[in-house]
């Protein structure tokens, strides 16, 4: 599937302002199964210095910096992908993962959480479909899957951060990014390792395109993999991620600060061909 996207985001300043640092995570994560054919980063004004890195969990950033004032502040991100991966299921589990609960690499402490530190009805509902499944592992991961698409409502929130797991438990209802902690958490209760993701999703027929946001989680002999609770189901080559972390704060597409004595004002638009 080949994807072709543009990502603007603008920034208006009722008074001039100095830009801090910047730090902009909007490449897409170019894996054995998504491939980069093109793309360009725009940034106006102009900064003075840019850096390109991998970041701590192997995400593509560029850092940003700047000199002088400017009431307005734009990134656009241009890019076309090809996802290749047809089936999510190409691989062969580790047979020690096949059962529930499950252990986890020691280096990825910072993807898992011990029982005692989540919420007792997140608890309660991983085990409850761990039981559903027969504590198989990957019936277990279709099974969380597909109930929370069928029993919490996806409704769009621009701001703020996710809300916690209990409390999209308790509304039954929210974004993707609410929907993707509570699969994490679920997750974790069986010692799963999983981090969140930030990209781009073909599914939707609106108009006024977004990011999206799933969970991934570490399957020894398949590597991450890719479920989306919004939709219910296992991801293939119809997301494109641009930045995966244990917690969502180290996925922010922008990252940075201005001063000045004046108010700010955000608008992005999204535009996402698909073929």
């Amino acid at each position: 599937m080949r994807f072709r996207i543009v990502h603007k985001t603008d920034y208006t300043y009722d008074a001039p302002v100095a830009l801090g640092p910047h730090v902009v995570r909007l490449r897409p994560r170019s894996d054995g199964t998504l491939h980069i054919l093109s793309h360009d980063l725009n940034i106006a004004p102009a900064p003075v210095g840019r850096s390109d890195q991998l970041d701590l969990h192997g995400n593509s950033i560029t850092h940003l910096w700047f000199s002088g004032t400017t009431t307005q502040f734009s990134i656009e991100s241009a890019f076309e992908v090809e996802t290749t991966r047809a089936n999510p299921y190409d691989f062969m589990l580790d047979p020690s993962f096949e059962r529930l609960p499950v252990g986890g690499p020691a280096e990825l402490a910072a993807c898992r959480a011990t029982r005692d530190a989540l919420p007792a009805a997140v608890l309660d509902l991983s085990d409850q479909l761990a039981g559903r499944s027969g504590g198989d592992t990957l019936g277990f991961l279709t099974e969380l899957s597909g109930h929370l698409f069928r029993t919490v409502v996806h409704e769009l929130r621009h701001d703020g951060e996710p809300y916690s797991p209990e409390t999209t438990l308790k509304l039954g209802a929210g974004a993707c990014r609410d929907i993707a902690m509570l699969f994490l958490a679920a997750c974790r209760a069986q010692g799963l390792a999983g981090r969140f993701v930030s990209g781009y999703q073909a599914h939707s027929k609106r108009i006024d395109r977004h990011m999206h946001a799933w969970p991934e989680v570490y399957l020894p002999g398949g590597g991450w993999r890719g479920y989306d609770p919004t939709w219910g189901l296992a991801i293939a080559d119809t997301h494109v991620a641009i930045a995966a972390a244990p917690a969502p704060a180290a996925t922010m597409p922008v990252e940075g600060s201005f001063t000045g004595a004046a108010r700010s004002r955000m608008s992005y638009h999204v535009a996402i061909e698909v073929e």
